[in-house]
């Protein structure tokens, strides 16, 4: 069963890969690498007062392989403060995005059992 689940996760990850994606450069201080991910626009909730709510669109959700976070030679797990800089959405004006927590909740999450893809939530910062 194992098998079956790993070789339709990667399936998965092979496709997103080829057909949806679009790079990205990856930075952890001065340390970069490119990867392909997928941007989603995410949608926030936040109570203003009394039964108030306000929906909040503050940045993009990005989707890659967890094995393409490859940083000094080790795989790494995202931390707040690194930075996702969009290539291709405006080519001659790269766009900076900010990985950081959602209150409580870390920065990631895994989106399948195996935690080949990722999730990273990042606010635009420029």
């Amino acid at each position: 069963m194992n098998n079956i689940l790993t070789e339709a996760v990667q399936s998965l990850v092979d496709t997103l890969r080829n057909d949806l994606s679009e790079p990205i450069v990856y930075e952890r201080g001065s340390q970069r690498v490119k990867i392909l991910a997928i941007a989603s626009k995410p949608e926030y909730e936040i109570e203003s007062g009394p039964g108030e709510i306000q929906i909040v669109y503050d940045g993009l959700d990005w989707k890659f392989a967890a094995e393409d976070l490859i940083i000094d030679g080790k795989i790494m797990e995202p931390e707040p403060g690194d930075r996702i800089v969009r290539l291709q959405h405006r080519p001659n004006e790269p766009e900076i995005y900010q990985v950081m927590q959602l209150g409580s909740q870390q920065c990631w999450q895994r989106l399948d059992p195996l935690g080949c893809l990722i999730l990273v939530n990042t606010k635009r910062v420029t």
